[in-house]
């Protein structure tokens, strides 16, 4: 019913309720409630946001356009309608996948040091790669300057950068990797606060002078805290000279250290540090210390070669790494791919220059859309309204071969989750705050309060899994309460939790075969049926480690 009626014998309150039921597109919905009575006449009109409790998936189709020739492809968007989104993106150097790569740094849900520096470092290059509109231009700088202003929250005392907000202790990489945005950020015209570098400097002087080899890659932190040091104009000379001295030196430390004599003005000691020096590196993937992969290192070593000039093995080292992005299917960290990003536009903003793009569009059997640029990667919207597939036709009309890429994005639909369990086992109960076991989740009483109790195994035999992200989404009739009732058990065993309105994200280690629960109060507050979201565990650097409960439509009842 959309109409009801009320009878007061005398002035007073009564309460009636609707039911109202979403509909199967996301967007902003509204509810217009009018009322007469006594010959008066009132309404008022509510908005509500209707909102899938599903991650967005991402698709690429790839495809090349010869001088002269035509790209025609069909698509089927991979989301329900109303949530999907299309970006073309041609380029003339070999593919970085530009679009997909920088949505999954920005999309990134969870905020270290690291990945907030990650998700928007590359953002510093991309007018060498891209004509920028004016909106795109303001977009990134806000980007930029929001991760400038968050990046001071993790300054500790001793002027480094601590992994969560909050922590004393400043971690190591991330302060050299946080530092080194900062540099890049002031040098790109960015307003960086003289105090946080000014700190930031100390500490850093203080940590290489005071320095000593050990494990976990300590000789590549160190040379990463060197490079950040003669980046800054501060090269430290005699720190330099001592850990060129070390033994242990491995390939992607050399080219660093190389990279910093480069900086600090000793070009032939740069030049004699490389001479026939590898550029391969043995493929690892490391879930915490330096958050690194041979990928990651490989573009530090990109990096390098461009500093040093050496043009010729950098565009070896760039096809490798333009493979890896330009691989869809391939799942890399948000340090590898903010770095390998990073690197790869300082080189195509140097190698791409002097290849201009021409083209023409038809997306969707519309009108034809003609485009030019001067800069090596060309990218632009599509406009999606409901459709499930469309198809577009492309037409080279410069002179050199493009590569061309649609990413599509979209939410699936509701109930296609599968569980998993790879290296970590996933299991959620629920009692009652007396302890009692909730025979049914999907039937609640409206008020009731539950506690979710989420259980984490370590099945693996890879030892201690670092860096683990549990994110836990609940449905819409559910409320999180923040309540400290809960805290003695719940503050054992994470390193930082994140408490938000629909959602709780604990971070942790888990050793070999440890086992770890974390309790959410929960409270069951509106009446409906509402869809409990899939929860899910992930090693942040490496998502090969993960764990999986599929989601479930729940009820909430009225007492």
């Amino acid at each position: 019913n959309s109409e009801k009626q009320l009878t007061f014998s005398a002035p007073g309150d009564q309460v009636i309720s609707f039911n109202a039921k979403a509909g199967h597109s996301a967007g902003v919905a509204s509810v217009t409630i009018k009322a007469s009575g006594g010959g008066e006449r009132i309404a008022q009109k509510i908005e509500l946001n209707v909102r899938y409790p599903i991650n967005p998936v991402t698709d690429v189709v790839a495809g090349t356009v010869p001088q002269s020739g035509t790209w025609k492809e069909k698509v089927q968007m991979p989301g329900m309608k109303g949530t999907n989104s299309v970006a073309l993106e041609l380029t003339t150097v070999p593919p970085l996948n530009l679009g997909q790569r920088l949505e999954y740094l920005v999309q990134y849900p969870h905020g270290c040091v690291e990945q907030t520096t990650s998700s928007v470092f590359p953002q510093l290059y991309l007018d060498k790669l891209l004509d920028l509109s004016q909106e795109y231009r303001t977009r990134i700088e806000k980007n930029i300057k929001s991760g400038i202003d968050r990046i001071k929250s993790f300054q500790t005392p001793d002027g480094g950068f601590s992994y969560w907000p909050g922590n004393q202790v400043s971690d190591e990489w991330g302060s050299c990797y946080a530092g080194h945005f900062l540099i890049e950020a002031q040098k790109a015209g960015y307003t960086v606060p003289n105090g946080l570098l000014q700190q930031w400097t100390y500490y850093q002087q203080n940590k290489a002078r005071s320095w000593v080899s050990g494990p976990y890659q300590a000789e590549l932190i160190q040379a990463y805290r060197l490079f950040t040091l003669a980046l800054s104009g501060n090269p430290d000379i005699g720190a330099m000279n001592r850990l060129r001295e070390q033994q242990s030196l491995g390939i992607a430390e050399k080219w660093r250290l190389a990279a910093c004599y480069q900086i600090a003005g000793q070009q032939q000691t740069a030049q004699d540090m490389v001479k026939g020096l590898s550029l391969s590196v043995k493929p690892y993937r490391e879930l915490s210390e330096t958050y690194g992969s041979d990928i990651r290192d490989k573009a530090m070593i990109l990096e390098a070669l461009v500093i040093l000039n050496k043009m010729e093995p950098a565009a070896q080292i760039a096809k490798e790494l333009s493979n890896a992005l330009s691989n869809s299917s391939a799942w890399y960290s948000t340090q590898t791919t903010a770095y390998t990003l990073t690197a790869m536009a300082k080189y195509t903003g140097i190698a791409g220059s002097g290849n201009s793009i021409s083209f023409s569009v038809v997306w969707n059997k519309g009108s034809k859309e003609n485009y030019t640029s001067s800069k090596p990667v060309f990218q632009i919207p599509l406009k999606v309204a409901n459709e499930t597939d469309a198809e577009i036709e492309i037409k080279n009309t410069g002179n050199t071969l493009l590569y061309s890429r649609l990413i599509l994005n979209g939410i699936p639909g509701i109930g296609t989750e599968r569980s998993a369990a790879n290296g970590l086992e996933l299991s959620v109960n629920y009692t009652t705050t007396d302890g009692k076991m909730v025979s049914d989740i999907t039937k609640l009483e409206q008020g009731q309060d539950i506690v979710a109790h989420v259980t984490i195994l370590n099945k693996g035999t890879r030892g201690t899994y670092k860096e683990v992200a549990l994110s836990h989404l609940v449905p819409s009739g559910w409320e999180i309460h923040n309540n400290r009732i809960l805290s003695e058990e719940g503050s054992k065993g994470f390193n930082f939790q994140d408490i938000r309105d629909d959602r709780v994200y604990t971070y942790f280690n888990i050793a070999q075969g440890e086992e770890k629960t974390f309790p959410i109060l929960l409270n069951a507050s509106y009446s409906g049926k509402f869809y409990l979201p899939m929860i899910s565990a992930e090693a942040m650097y490496d998502a090969t480690i993960n764990a999986r409960i599929p989601g479930k439509w729940i009820t909430i009842s009225k007492p």
